[in-house]
């Protein structure tokens, strides 16, 4: 007997909840809150939104799916975001009795950005950060949002820059991020990715680190593959010198951000690269360990850098047709060049070279060279 009225009662709670999420998914998510929530985050993010279905799920608790954020159509140049599924369960005794929305995980399936640098300067969702309209009268409840983690997985999207001639455009693949509470202080973050190169090829990304909320300083580390260096060119006018070819075959970098100061300082690999300053050119397989800052308010940049020459050629020096096998290393900072030890063929004749290379703009060498090897005759052929 005991045991049937258990049964009897464990079917009558399962029917009690299927007609509970029947409910839900038919009458009360899709005709009272989807309309509501739609509102809301028209009002939250100065943009039109639209949702197309709205359900529970035991599995993975609220989904919202199909949803689309945008400007004045919704059209491609005007849509900002478009998502296949955000799901995530609520703790509901924190909602009850604190009236705390709290979602221990956020999923977002499938996400497609848009960002669009236009001629104005401003970023197609600028009106984000534009001060909210204070409501007539306040709301009889107040509750309080808290997302744990967030899951980002299989996205795309596009960045556009209209500000340059012809116009930047870039395509980003295979986004997956994670971003997490960790230790209460700070925001844990993981991104993986790849970028799309003008020919078709792939760059892998990775992005991880953290942000902490009391510092308000960004710590990370990235690391590149296959990067095609000259397409990023209408970025990298400040260096002292052009990029003509070239890829970063691997790198590992350390980026941080404190104080309005970027700074990023690493190593990377090259193949192919292709320097240039005025009738000067260099190509080789070059490794480089940068370290670069800018200061975002004062809106200057400086570098330095330690370069590694596995193997180079150097064209266009005065006096001499093409300088060959470069190798050694050499160090860069605000003009100055400088080389304790730097190996090179030039005139048929092998050099070791130890020197410096000062003020770019009107250069001043002092160069100290050896040779077991002269070829006597090159050599005369450039002396005055």
């Amino acid at each position: 007997m005991k045991r049937k009225i258990i049964i009897g009662i464990v079917l009558i709670l399962l029917f009690l909840i299927a007609a509970g999420i029947l409910y839900l998914n038919n009458v009360y998510l899709p005709v009272k809150v989807k309309g509501r929530l739609t509102n809301s985050l028209a009002t939250l993010l100065n943009y039109n939104v639209e949702i197309e279905k709205l359900k529970y799920s035991l599995i993975r608790g609220a989904v919202i799916q199909n949803i689309v954020i945008y400007d004045k159509v919704k059209d491609k140049d005007n849509t900002l975001l478009t998502a296949k599924e955000i799901s995530g369960h609520i703790l509901f005794l924190p909602l009850i009795k604190e009236r705390k929305i709290i979602i221990p995980v956020m999923h977002i399936d499938s996400p497609n950005f848009n960002i669009r640098y236009r001629q104005d300067n401003s970023l197609n969702f600028s009106r984000i950060f534009l001060p909210k309209s204070k409501p007539q009268s306040k709301p009889k409840i107040k509750f309080s949002f808290l997302i744990y983690k967030i899951n980002i997985f299989d996205g795309k999207g596009t960045f556009e820059d209209e500000r340059l001639t012809p116009k930047f455009s870039k395509t980003i693949q295979d986004l997956d991020i994670v971003i997490g509470i960790k230790q209460l202080t700070k925001i844990a973050f993981l991104m993986e990715s790849k970028l799309l190169t003008d020919k078709g090829g792939v760059t892998a990304l990775t992005l991880r680190g953290n942000y902490n909320l009391l510092s308000k300083e960004v710590n990370s580390k990235l690391n590149l593959a296959n990067l095609v260096i000259p397409e990023f060119n209408p970025y990298l006018k400040m260096l002292p010198l052009s990029i003509a070819s070239g890829t970063i075959d691997n790198s590992a970098f350390e980026l941080k951000f404190k104080d309005n100061l970027v700074s990023l300082k690493g190593t990377m690999s090259t193949k192919e690269l292709g320097l240039r300053k005025a009738d000067l050119a260099l190509m080789g397989d070059i490794n480089i360990e940068p370290d670069l800052s800018y200061a975002i308010d004062k809106k200057t940049f400086d570098y330095k850098a330690n370069i590694k020459f596995i193997q180079a050629n150097l064209i266009g020096m005065q006096y001499m047709d093409k300088i060959n096998n470069i190798s050694g290393e050499i160090g860069l900072a605000k003009n100055k060049l400088w080389t304790d030890n730097l190996k090179l063929q030039a005139l048929d004749s092998s050099f070791t070279l130890k020197g410096t290379f000062e003020n770019f703009s009107n250069p001043y060498l002092k160069l100290n060279f050896k040779s077991e090897q002269l070829n006597l005759e090159k050599i005369r052929t450039i002396l005055p």
